[in-house]
């Protein structure tokens, strides 16, 4: 009986310890790959004038002082630490101390039941329910197209509270455009 009890803990344990794995995001500075339209905020020590908020550009780039234009997209954050480490070495600061990091991330959009590719796919402006769509896919043969649905997420005051208290589900057409974050829900024909 005891025998059991070990088992299944450490059964238990090893299930938690990947699920946990497979589920949580890539560690900060490691993996996770900076992307078109993402907020970096840059602290170099003892340089104010050079710490701050950077916004990638859609071309992948930011604008960094002292050193012009700097494609930064697909590197992690380490990477772009090191870059600017070494850039800021070559003739403008003695030992830069960087530290980069992802503080506001790109938008998505989620689609999700009688698609293709179920899936998150990257937010653009004035995108339309068929745009999203189109990038998961489209639609498979048992999907209910008259019945697509969008589940919205609680949006922001402009004093950073939000208004409503629980996401709203709502049916859409086509060409109603979606927001970041928005969940695209197609359900399955009855027949």
């Amino acid at each position: 009986m005891r025998n059991i009890f070990r088992s299944n803990v450490r059964w238990i344990f090893l299930s938690v310890v990947a699920t946990a794995f497979f589920l949580s995001d890539p560690l900060p500075g490691e993996e996770y790959q900076i992307h078109e339209r993402e907020l970096l905020q840059v602290s170099v020590y003892e340089h104010p004038d050079l710490s701050g908020n950077y916004r990638v550009s859609g071309e992948g780039t930011i604008s960094f002082p002292l050193l012009g234009d700097l494609k930064v997209s697909g590197l992690t954050e380490k990477e772009l630490q090191d870059q600017l480490t070494r850039l800021l070495a070559d003739g403008y600061l003695v030992d830069p101390q960087i530290i980069v990091r992802v503080v506001e991330y790109r938008d998505y959009v989620y689609v999700t039941g009688e698609v293709k590719k179920p899936g998150a796919y990257s937010y653009e402006e004035n995108m339309t329910v068929i745009k999203a769509v189109a990038l998961a896919g489209g639609l498979t043969d048992m999907a209910a197209a008259g019945r697509i649905r969008i589940k919205r997420q609680p949006r922001a005051n402009s004093d950073g509270r939000e208004r409503e208290s629980e996401a709203k589900e709502f049916k859409v057409k086509m060409d109603d455009l979606v927001l970041p974050n928005d969940i695209i829900i197609v359900p399955e024909r009855f027949f």
